[in-house]
């Protein structure tokens, strides 16, 4: 980034959070998105390490929340998820196994059933329970499972870029890892 080379900055970015191969793997439109983003990556990093919400605002969020994490993530976000699995009272906390952080991108048809396997858990729930009496205690206390198997291809590309878009305007990272 400092030499302005924002092409080898996208690079290495996208090898430390998927690992040898994750650029390659990437189709030509989002390496050029990637590219076109780098240089706010810093500004973003900076607004994520100096979020003030404390971690304690997250144990009130009692709605069921799935944290996903890749089995070969970097620690970095192996900690935030297992802090934020510990905090929330109805998170479930899944790793998939074989993935780094991109999970979305390279374990798409994974990540999208267990999405899909939330809501349809977090409905069933509410249409089970007693009128007003729906809570996130009706899935169960907080509970880890593992998957596994690769997802390659233009979808899986395309579900990580939805997913991109929305990670990068969250603020709790730095809050999260400075609990831990």
């Amino acid at each position: 980034m400092i030499t302005g080379d924002f092409t080898r900055a996208a690079i290495a970015f996208v090898v430390y959070w998927g690992g040898n191969g994750a650029w390659a793997a990437l189709r030509p439109s989002l390496q050029a998105a990637l590219v076109r983003w780098i240089a706010k990556a810093p500004l973003d990093f900076h607004a994520l390490m100096a979020e003030p919400t404390p971690i304690a605002a997250y144990a009130g969020f009692r709605m069921p929340t799935l944290v996903m994490r890749g089995e070969h993530a970097p620690r970095p976000t192996r900690l935030v998820a297992g802090l934020l699995a510990s905090v929330l009272p109805a998170a479930r906390l899944t790793v998939l196994d074989g993935a780094g952080h991109m999970g979305p991108l390279t374990h798409a048809a994974a990540v999208n059933a267990l999405i899909v396997a939330h809501v349809n858990a977090a409905e069933a729930a509410i249409r089970t329970a007693p009128t007003g009496q729906a809570d996130a205690g009706d899935l169960g206390p907080s509970r880890a499972c593992r998957l596994s198997g690769p997802q390659t291809g233009a979808d899986s590309e395309s579900a990580y870029a939805d997913v991109w878009q929305e990670l990068t305007g969250w603020k709790g990272w730095r809050t999260l890892l400075d609990a831990k």
